[in-house]
């Protein structure tokens, strides 16, 4: 009985041992040369730590400085970035005070739980005293473990920036029925509704875009012909063309002179109504 609390206790130790070493080619793990560090993000500097003229552990680059679990590397002036004073604070949204060091979130902010950004007391994630305190983000209006939540019936975005109603594009659902609250978007995939085929979701996630339709998936311009005067496709996107700006629901292209002469007949019209009633 002994032995086997003996091996077990061996195992455990040399686990524990294991855990703080980092993988090759991860930060602070080992190394051969810079080719060689591809597992974190800016981790790229494949570093003498030995003193022995022999690159070993894989370091952040320039510009970069290690968080305080050494799993991530930071850009200097960003939130947890190294900062000499408030005004190297510059890359990251609402963290501009410099604290012993490092860019920290502003007052009434703070930060977000995986660090990479700073949110306003009382928006969806921020810090809340209670419910009431849960104002600045829609229908997350709940205040959990003094962090403001969705409230039922919605589920937060990927982002974390807001809400969305159960059923809705991007939010929970149980099977393709549930998804009723989104025009085309009533697939149910991996628990949360998505656009049906030929559809993708726009850039804010809130409705389906037909492909080839203005704003809609495409690989050449020939792929964009279900809105007039959007052919022109860009970073797989179907655009406006040359001399036209999509509305701004961007469901349509409208020409510069087309916008001045509905803007000049609007005046037209006042006027004509002005001089009636003299």
């Amino acid at each position: 009985m002994s032995s086997i609390r003996y091996i077990c206790t061996i195992v455990v130790v040399l686990g524990l041992v294991g855990s703080a070493y980092s993988a090759a080619g991860e930060l602070d793990g080992a190394c051969a040369n810079d080719a060689a560090c591809t597992g974190t993000p800016n981790a790229g500097k494949c570093t003498d730590t030995n003193s022995d003229s022999t690159p070993d552990k894989c370091k952040c680059n320039t510009g970069y400085t290690a968080n305080s679990g050494n799993t991530a590397c930071i850009a200097d002036g960003a939130l947890g970035g190294t900062c000499a004073d408030h005004a190297a604070c510059t890359k990251t949204t609402n963290a501009d005070v410099c604290t012993s060091n490092k860019c920290a979130c502003k007052a009434t902010y703070t930060a977000n739980t995986a660090g990479t950004a700073c949110i306003a007391d009382g928006a969806l994630g921020g810090t809340c005293a209670d419910h009431a305190a849960c104002t600045k983000t829609t229908n997350a209006d709940v205040c959990t473990s003094n962090k403001c939540a969705c409230k039922a019936t919605y589920t937060a975005n990927t982002a974390g920036t807001a809400c969305i109603a159960d059923g809705a594009l991007g939010g929970t659902c149980a099977d393709h029925a549930a998804c009723t609250k989104t025009t085309n978007a009533d697939v149910c995939a991996t628990g949360k509704c998505a656009c049906k085929a030929t559809y993708t979701a726009n850039t804010i996630g809130t409705v389906c875009i037909a492909t080839g339709a203005l704003k809609g998936s495409c690989t050449t311009n020939t792929d964009c012909t279900k809105t007039a005067n959007a052919g022109t496709c860009t970073s797989s996107k179907c655009q406006c063309n040359t001399g036209y700006t999509a509305n701004t629901d961007e469901t349509a292209c409208s020409s510069g002179m087309t916008t001045l002469v509905s803007a000049w007949m609007l005046l037209m019209m006042v006027m004509t109504t002005s001089l009636t009633k003299l």
